[in-house]
């Protein structure tokens, strides 16, 4: 059986990023990042994940 993604966005097959791998790309602590109003993924009570494009569409706004 073979899969076909043709029907996914780009954005559902991107790597999730931890708070430390904001906080690493954007030089912050990583309990800033919390504070960024950046979209998140809820994996569970405890567990956050950020999309590559949700980092970058937040750092290209800030530009502007």
């Amino acid at each position: 059986m073979t899969s076909d993604y043709s029907d996914h966005s780009a954005t559902e097959n991107e790597p999730l990023w931890t708070a430390d791998d904001v906080a690493k790309y954007l030089k912050l602590h990583r309990k800033k990042v919390y504070e960024l109003p950046i979209t998140r993924v809820q994996l569970s009570s405890r567990r956050v994940r950020f999309l590559r494009s949700d980092v970058l569409a937040y750092t290209k706004r800030q530009r502007a």
